[in-house]
């Protein structure tokens, strides 16, 4: 594990109370189907939550700077 690798066990690595994560919240288990990828509820980066309306809002003003 990079974390253990790293000495930073007690800080990343695994998904616990006191510990620094990015996550991707899913609806669906992508292991049952690759597809199931796609189905994004949430992203938690850097300790703020983006829920599906902040993220779609997110992508619609992206696709507007790229016009």
């Amino acid at each position: 594990m990079p974390a253990r690798f790293m000495g930073l066990q007690h800080t990343f690595g695994s998904v616990e109370k006191g510990k620094m994560a990015d996550l991707v919240l899913l609806a669906k288990n992508p292991l049952d189907n690759i597809r199931h990828s796609q189905t994004i509820t949430a992203v938690i980066y850097q300790g703020k939550v983006y829920n599906r309306r902040a993220l779609d809002d997110m992508l619609l003003k992206t696709a507007q700077m790229a016009k």
